[in-house]
């Protein structure tokens, strides 16, 4: 076996208690704090035993050990260093799999000692004596006790002694207090009280690539909730305030989430004074639902170039698959956690967004709708209701679409390969095109 270890981790001190207690046993250590430097190490090093905090500087643990298993074949013991909630939350995933022990965080050191023994075969003991003291803060950091005599006393040189009367001692000038500085707090959250096992049911708490914020966000306005949708996916974060279904409210650190509340808080909306207000501010910030309506809103105007269109449409769709996907969230409503309804979890195929890429040809598409008013949909994509699109569609010729552009690389093509008129294909891949980036259904 390998006597090289890896630790994986951004906690520096971490790493070099434990590299120290490697060390001592024998072993070579090298040491990471980026999944780069991790790959990069385990290519040049091929270390027989990789312990992997959940954090590390440009990912997590569980990425790391997906590479590792799926493109470097790597069949080394991976131990994975985690926080308790984390495990709750990520212990089904898929990637979780690949894990051979789990320790909760923050660590114990003796618990990871005696992980890294199974591993290695021996018993663990640890040089510095007992047990309990491994787990103990440095005896140096700790804060010294305040004495009972004030320090300026304590420098004093002792006074002579005399056989006088006492000597009178003035008294101190009056204390001036100084005055009060407002300093702003920030507000004390309280932390999330941890459900037993048998309530877990009845919380949100799911991977947004199982359930997309489109899904999660049309889900909650169609049940006309009121509460507060909380989604995490680190550093982002983001709030979404709900009142009757209607979105009242958006809180987030990430800005294009931003250009995201305000598009839904509209509900469809939008005047077109508001849309031509907001351009720029779409434009800047880059947000999804932003870009999509731009472009849309701009296929009927002559001025704007069909390849700078065709690029913008594609580049919205490319954002499709975006940061959110691996988050977390979870929906309270008051003290009341929700439960999800189980229709809202279809997630669109890479493959039928690349289907949309090479079929979707924007002047042909955009012709049709303009000559046929059989067809009754307005490309103001803030106009269309998707319940509408979606009352009216027959899921058999649906499917049938949606396998055609899958499988083919021109909209000629997908259109031969049904038994659909041209038309009716095109209302069917608009009509997809549209729900793809803003509302979704069980089909």
């Amino acid at each position: 076996m390998n006597r090289t270890i890896l630790l994986v981790g951004e906690k520096l001190e971490v790493l070099a208690k434990v590299s120290a207690f490697l060390e001592d046993l024998g072993h070579l250590v090298q040491t990471a704090d980026s999944r780069k430097e991790a790959l990069s190490k385990i290519r040049a090093f091929d270390p027989g035993l990789i312990i992997a905090s959940f954090k590390l500087t440009d990912g997590n643990g569980f990425e790391l050990i997906e590479e590792l298993r799926t493109y470097y074949q790597s069949k080394a013991p991976v131990v994975l260093m985690a926080p308790l909630n984390r495990l709750d939350q990520l212990g089904r995933r898929p990637e979780a799999k690949a894990v051979q022990a789990w320790i909760k965080w923050p660590i114990e050191q003796m618990e990871l000692y005696n992980v890294i023994g199974e591993w290695l075969g021996r018993e663990v003991t640890v040089k510095a004596a007992p047990v309990r003291q491994a787990n103990l803060p440095d005896e140096s950091a700790r804060p010294r006790p305040r004495s009972k005599t004030p320090i300026l006393e304590a420098l004093k040189k002792p006074a002579r002694t005399h056989t006088g009367p006492a000597p009178v001692s003035t008294p101190p000038p009056p204390t001036v207090k100084p005055a009060a500085v407002f300093v702003p707090l920030r507000p004390q959250t309280a932390k999330p009280k941890r459900l037993a096992d048998e309530d877990r049911q009845g919380e949100i708490i799911g991977n947004l690539a199982r359930t997309p914020i489109a899904h999660l966000l049309f889900q909650l306005g169609q049940r006309e909730e009121t509460g507060l949708l909380t989604m995490n996916y680190s550093p982002n974060k983001m709030k979404v305030h709900f009142e009757g279904g209607f979105i009242v409210q958006v809180e987030s650190n990430y800005i294009p989430d931003l250009s995201l509340g305000v598009i839904l808080a509209k509900r469809g909306d939008i005047t077109p004074g508001e849309l031509a207000g907001a351009r720029k501010r779409w434009e800047r910030d880059g947000g999804l639902l932003g870009q999509t309506l731009l472009a849309l809103q701009l296929v009927n105007e002559p001025t704007l170039e069909r390849a700078l269109l065709e690029q913008r449409l594609k580049k919205v769709l490319s954002l499709f698959t975006w940061q959110w996907e691996r988050g977390t969230y979870v929906f309270t409503r008051g003290a009341e956690k929700i439960e999800p309804q189980a229709g809202f979890r279809l997630r669109v195929e890479p493959a039928i967004i690349e289907g949309i890429h090479t079929c979707y040809d924007l002047e042909r598409l955009n012709g049709a709708f303009n000559k046929n008013q059989r067809l009754n949909l307005p490309l103001t994509l803030a106009k269309i209701s998707a319940e509408e699109l979606l009352g009216r569609m027959d899921h058999s010729e649906l499917q049938q679409v949606i396998n055609a552009l899958r499988t083919s690389r021109t909209l000629g093509q997908a259109m031969s390969v049904t038994a659909l008129d041209e038309l009716t294909f095109l209302q069917y891949t608009y009509a997809l095109y549209v729900l793809d980036l803003l509302r979704f259904r069980e089909y």
